[in-house]
């Protein structure tokens, strides 16, 4: 696998990287046992992006940011590739699993699962002049 298609794979077929993706790219490659702190390889990554208006790197600006980090880390790049393209054939993205509690329905509680509540119940009331009293009352509410 190339580096350009870990890029892809990283970012889910995008064509720029977030700076959370590439530090946590970093740290599960395993760089971040040398010399670099997620803070430092923030700032690699403001630093490549050179623009507060961006949100993401693209490929050249990821290649440089490996480039920065084999430097930061005494590494050389190849290793640090070398770490990056070990990490890619393991990553899988990860699918949203459906709600198991939304789709068990043994796991429902409440009236509808008993069939849910009637909007005619056999008190017999057919009309809603039946169940209230409407007669006049006073301002208190108390009848005349």
């Amino acid at each position: 696998m190339s580096l350009s298609a870990a890029f892809k794979k990283f970012t889910n077929q995008r064509s720029t990287m977030d700076s959370k993706t590439f530090v946590n790219t970093l740290a599960d490659s395993g760089i971040f046992n040398f010399k670099i702190t997620t803070h430092q390889s923030e700032q690699i990554f403001e630093k490549v992006k050179n623009s507060p208006n961006l949100r993401g790197i693209n490929y050249q600006q990821f290649e440089t940011c490996l480039s920065l980090v084999a430097s930061q880390t005494g590494c050389t790049r190849q290793q640090i590739e070398g770490l990056v393209l070990e990490y890619s054939k393991k990553f899988t993205t990860k699918q949203a699993d459906p709600s198991r509690f939304f789709y068990d329905k043994s796991t429902y509680t409440g009236v509808h699962t008993k069939g849910g509540p009637s909007t005619l119940d056999n008190n017999g009331y057919s009309q809603l002049s039946q169940l209230c009293d409407r007669s006049s009352a006073n301002v208190r509410g108390i009848k005349n």
